[in-house]
């Protein structure tokens, strides 16, 4: 047998979506059992929803061709997740690269292949036929998801069925368009009430949605107008993801039996190895969970408690000594190092479960598994307690990690960061590997022929390579002498990249403790990776540059020297600069055209502006400028977008939060390790909805032309530039704009106002306004383009500094 990823035994594929969210856990740990069981080795991929919109992280989707017969027997993938905004057609033509290997669909039935699939159908007719018959709805919306996926259309069908069975008219004006993501809710809740005039309560009584996440945003949007859940409508989702129960109010939802999905497709994956017949179609039937949001008063039934697992220690005493419970629980309390309003938050439920003698009250019955309600209780409130701080250490956890990882830009030193980190997250294994001379990534495309091995973790500690790493064919994943090593091997494989950048790959154990950090780490890396080799290919550069210069010190050794020098730091600083600036953005948020652009100088400075969406589909804008020009400038700003990159798209930060974490890696990075005194201007903003922008940090004013006056507002920003000093939270604050339909908020740099006519007056602030109000009313690109045409033409000579413009109209 060959030496692969495979060993002496069965390896099993998976295709799926990324550990971020419950279904692809789900299935991953339901086959990971299975495997277990079997002693069989695993190999799961992850890997995004094949063109999905507005994504950069569909890069993951260059694994697909790494996943072949040399390194697994069998391959499971989950259909529902990575079909989502493409034909299941498609996705067939993608199971056919993998011939002649066995081929399990879970979650969506694919022609020609054995499926497991959720009755998607009869869930959603017990959703609303329970509405009907139990609360008496009459008048019931539905929100869709997306046209091509065919449990949508499963789904709906049953919403059809049960109204029809009772008696109830379809009414198309109460039928909405939906994506599955949560702002969907929120944007069918605003056409239902805004553009379709329907009155709550009147028109229709509940909302009924294709998934959980929706139904969410449908919450949020009623809430936020004052229509209360379930009191004046009712929602409920699809799915039981996790958050469902624990939502406010709870969640009515079907739940989907994800993990008996992914058990059932990996035991008829090993019959079909067998040589057994297996049958085309397995469907697993889902229930109705009747809770908050659709009037059930869940408090009379309780619901089982999930069968997430535990440590043991933790699990006996929740269910058997609550008092040793509650003392590890204020232990890790304590550690977390919780802001001040949290802490009082957590000291309440401490106290409430504290009170271990009043738990005991209620019936004992066979349902609360011979507990008593008050004990059911208590169980259920410790369990979520001791998940809510593991969660909560997870993402200092992270944060840490982060900033560990972004203080060096050396490749090797890098390597040793993650792997003292891997400990961590209970990482055992670990092998990293970085493309050879990787083009951008344009979908589908192949990976590059050959990688490099640089990093080698196993269970017997790290595994010295030569100092260039090992060359190797990307598809046999990694080296065959390291494979020698190997026994059992249940590994993850993430892609490495950085926005359309493709980095390489890693691959890591299947045990780490908890399966959503692969995704941050995966995430944190890959950016840290990006600015390391920028460095590297600018030392390389410098190398090569070295060596033509000393074979033309001969013809003019001192004036040559110096302007290839300053050729070459010029040219990687702007490379810098322009290479992280977002591509993506005229229609990045539906609320917004903006249109944004930099026009650097002869001497490149260290302007900076990202726009970019969170993991809830949130708009963060950025601006700022680095003092001094050069390659240290770009370095610097460098520094400061891959922080505000990885927090907004990792975690759920405020705009402060953000300017106090950059400050703090720039100070340690500026003065602490490069001995410099440069500082930056910086302002970042988050959208909240509804025109409103939460900002902080301090740059130049910001400008608001107001459609309605046709007159420019101006909003002073306020703080401490960036590394000034150690601590800047006792001078950031939190501060909100508004915008109306139709009004423009203008983000610029210096190099715009401080400018000279020929007569030596200033633009200015003022000017520049004059300018904006001039040409307020054209659509953003035409007004950019208007704007710098104006300033250009003020300026006498060229300009001395990088000048930078973001205008961002709001339309809806």
């Amino acid at each position: 047998m060959k030496k692969r990823i495979k060993s002496d035994s069965l390896t099993i594929g998976i295709l799926s979506d990324t550990l971020m969210y419950d279904i692809p856990i789900q299935y991953f740990r339901a086959i990971s059992d299975v495997v277990k069981q079997h002693d069989l080795n695993l190999l799961s991929c992850t890997t995004k929803a094949i063109r999905a919109p507005n994504d950069y992280n569909i890069q993951a989707n260059i694994l697909f061709d790494l996943m072949n017969e040399t390194n697994v027997d069998g391959l499971l993938i989950a259909s529902n997740l990575l079909a989502s905004f493409i034909p299941f057609n498609e996705l067939v033509d993608l199971c056919r690269r993998y011939h002649p290997l066995p081929i399990i669909s879970m979650g969506a039935i694919l022609e020609g292949y054995p499926s497991v699939v959720s009755d998607n159908f009869q869930g959603m007719y017990e959703v609303v036929s329970h509405l009907i018959e139990v609360h008496g709805y009459k008048h019931i919306a539905y929100l869709l998801g997306p046209d091509v996926h065919p449990d949508v259309q499963e789904r709906y069908n049953g919403y059809v069925l049960a109204l029809k069975d009772h008696n109830l008219s379809l009414d198309p004006e109460l039928t909405l368009p939906g994506n599955f993501r949560t702002i969907s809710g929120n944007k069918a809740v605003s056409i239902l009430i805004d553009q379709r005039n329907k009155k709550p309560g009147r028109d229709f009584h509940a909302i009924v949605c294709t998934n959980d996440y929706m139904a969410f945003g449908v919450v949020t949007e009623l809430q936020n107008r004052g229509i209360n859940v379930p009191e004046d409508v009712a929602v409920t989702g699809f799915d039981n993801i996790f958050n469902s129960k624990y939502y406010t109010p709870s969640l009515s939802t079907a739940h989907q039996f994800f993990d008996e999905m992914g058990k059932q497709a990996m035991e008829l994956l090993l019959a079909r190895l067998a040589g057994k017949e297996i049958p085309e179609i397995t469907r697993v039937p889902a229930k109705y969970i009747q809770r908050q949001s659709c009037g059930c008063n869940e408090t009379v039934m309780p619901e089982p408690l999930d069968e997430t697992e535990l440590p043991p220690d933790v699990s006996s005493a929740i269910s058997s000594d609550p008092r040793k419970f509650l003392q590890q629980l204020s232990v890790q309390f304590y550690n977390a190092g919780l802001p001040r309003r949290e802490i009082v938050t957590w000291d309440q439920i401490l106290a409430l479960l504290s009170q271990i003698d009043k738990w005991e009250w209620g019936d004992k019955t066979d349902y609360y598994q011979g507990m008593s309600f008050g004990r059911y209780a208590w169980f259920a409130m410790g369990k979520t307690s001791y998940l809510a701080f593991e969660n909560i250490n997870n993402t200092i956890a992270t944060l840490y990690t982060g900033m560990a990882l972004i203080s060096t830009l050396d490749i090797s030193q890098l390597m040793n960061i993650i792997e003292k980190e891997l400990k961590t997250y209970g990482i055992r294994k670990c092998y990293l590997s970085l493309y050879e001379n990787p083009p951008p990534f344009i979908h589908p495309q192949t990976p590059p022929e050959w990688s490099r091995l640089i990093l080698a973790v196993n269970e017997k500690g790290r595994i010295i390579l030569p100092e260039d790493g090992i060359r190797f064919p990307t598809r046999n994943l990694v080296p065959c002498e390291i494979l020698e090593q190997e026994s059992r091997t249940r590994m993850l494989m993430e892609a490495l990249y950085f926005q359309e950048e493709q980095i390489g790959f890693w691959l890591l154990d299947a045990n780490i403790y908890d399966e959503k950090m692969s995704r941050f780490l995966t995430g944190q890396i890959s950016s840290s990776l990006q600015g390391g080799l920028l460095l590297k290919r600018y030392q390389e550069r410098t190398r090569e540059l070295a060596i033509a210069n000393r074979e033309i010190q001969l013809l003019n050794r001192q004036l040559k020297d110096e302007n290839l020098r300053i050729s070459t730091e010029m040219e990687v600083a702007r490379h810098i600069q322009i290479a992280l600036l977002p591509e993506i953005i005229k229609t990045i948020h539906p609320d917004f055209k903006i249109s944004a652009r930099m026009l650097t100088a002869a001497e490149v400075g260290g302007d900076y502006y990202d726009i970019n969406l969170d993991r809830e589909g949130a708009l963060w804008l950025g601006i700022g400028d680095v003092s001094g020009h050069g390659v240290t400038s770009g370095l610097i700003m460098m520094m400061a977008q891959t922080v505000h990159t990885t927090i907004t798209a990792n975690y759920n930060a405020s705009a402060r939060d953000i300017v106090i974490m950059i400050n703090n890696v720039l100070f340690k990075n500026i003065s602490g390790r490069m001995d410099e005194t440069r500082y930056m201007t910086f302002t970042t903003l988050k959208y909240l909805g509804r025109g409103r922008f939460q900002y902080a940090g301090f740059h130049l004013d910001l400008l608001i032309y107001r459609h309605r006056t046709k007159a420019c507002e101006v909003i002073e920003t306020s703080g401490l530039w960036l590394n000034v000093k150690h601590d800047i939270s006792d001078k950031t604050q939190n501060a909100e704009i508004s915008l109306e339909i139709g009004d423009v908020l203008i983000l610029f740099t210096d190099g715009l106002t401080e400018i000279f006519d020929e007569q030596r007056n200033m633009l200015d602030t003022q000017g520049l306004i004059d300018i904006i109000t001039r040409h307020g009313d054209k659509d953003v690109e035409a007004m950019q383009d208007a704007v710098f045409k104006d300033v250009t033409n003020w300026c006498y000579g060229e300009p001395k500094d990088d000048m930078t413009l973001m205008l961002v109209r709001r339309i809806r």
